[in-house]
């Protein structure tokens, strides 16, 4: 049996900073053919994040507590939203050190607090098939989710600022 399948699933990179959660992702989900239609169907990404402290409250469950914060989809084709991805896409793509896969994409998540865990996650979707009556297909949220913490970013100048105890000497007893 040849069943329809969503996009693939968008390769992530996750750079947590002081109160916000860079996600940035590659472009292969766009290239991505539907094994019906035999077309590239790719329509959009959705990026997802759990609320402060879904992993204190209670047992966690990502497919429940993911939830959309933003959404962009190609422009000009009357589907979903038109908001096309200006908003989202890089001048140039971002390569990180010892990884060697371009990423086209950023979505800034703002206003994080510091020192909590979160989760994060991007999904690709497609036009879905109007003849076959099939609605738009989504990739697993689950499939690239990761966990993260936002903070202050480690001392780069330590030689400069070297930690130190107080008082010193310290005396345990």
């Amino acid at each position: 049996f040849i069943l329809p399948s969503p996009p693939d699933i968008p390769r992530t990179r996750i750079v947590a900073e002081n109160n916000t959660i860079d996600v940035y992702w590659s472009d292969n989900s766009e290239n991505s053919i539907d094994p019906i239609t035999k077309i590239k169907d790719f329509e959009g990404y959705r990026v997802y994040l759990t609320s402060l402290g879904f992993d204190v409250t209670q047992v966690p469950n990502l497919a429940q507590d993911l939830k959309l914060v933003a959404a962009c989809d190609s422009a000009g084709n009357q589907l979903f939203f038109d908001t096309g991805f200006d908003s989202i896409r890089l001048a140039e793509p971002v390569y990180f050190d010892g990884d060697s896969i371009p990423y086209y994409y950023r979505y800034r998540i703002a206003n994080i607090q510091n020192g909590w865990q979160y989760a994060v996650s991007v999904s690709a979707f497609d036009r879905g098939n109007e003849e076959t009556n099939l609605e738009s297909l989504e990739s697993s949220i689950l499939a690239n989710a990761k966990r993260v913490f936002a903070g202050t970013p480690a001392n780069k100048e330590m030689k400069e600022h070297e930690p130190f105890v107080y008082p010193n000497p310290y005396y345990y007893g």
